[in-house]
């Protein structure tokens, strides 16, 4: 046997088995190719719900959390004036 067959046999199934990926991979982009933008639109019209919702949340928090501070303020003003007339 030639010398040369022998480093093609073994390019063979390298070469062969990345044919194969590459043709695999074709096929299923042209399959989902159609379907996929749709399936993302809905992915990304849900993700900016959820984000509204937690902006929407963290408004909400925040707003709790001044209210708290101005309710803490006004309570040590309060004690601080009870404890000057004393």
């Amino acid at each position: 046997m030639p010398h040369f067959v022998y480093p093609m046999l073994l390019l063979g199934c390298p070469l062969g088995m990345g044919l194969a990926m590459w043709f695999m991979m074709r096929s299923t982009l042209q399959a989902t190719g159609s379907a996929e933008p749709e399936g993302l639109q809905a992915e990304i019209d849900r993700l900016r719900a959820e984000v509204r919702l937690l902006l929407a949340v963290q408004q909400q928090l925040l707003s709790f959390h001044e209210e708290d501070q101005m309710v803490a303020v006004a309570y040590s003003n309060h004690f601080e004036v009870k404890q000057e007339d004393k």
